[in-house]
């Protein structure tokens, strides 16, 4: 793992719960069951995890000079 794949890693968690706080103010998911609220908790944190860590670019090496 890349040293900037591993940082968005790391923001991947504070991202989520930002986003999760969002959700829970919309009235339609705030009044799903726990079953659904669960679920939807799960594919939300795994979504944004691999998201952040899948668009971060991989480190390339810099040139050596001569």
């Amino acid at each position: 793992m890349t040293a900037s794949k591993a940082h968005a890693g790391g923001l991947a968690g504070a991202l989520t719960v930002l986003i999760l706080s969002l959700l829970d103010q919309m009235p339609a998911i705030a009044a799903l069951p726990e079953g659904p609220e669960a679920a939807l908790t799960c594919l939300v944190s795994a979504g944004i995890g691999w998201l952040v860590v899948y668009l971060a670019p991989a480190n390339v090496p810099a040139l050596t000079r001569q």
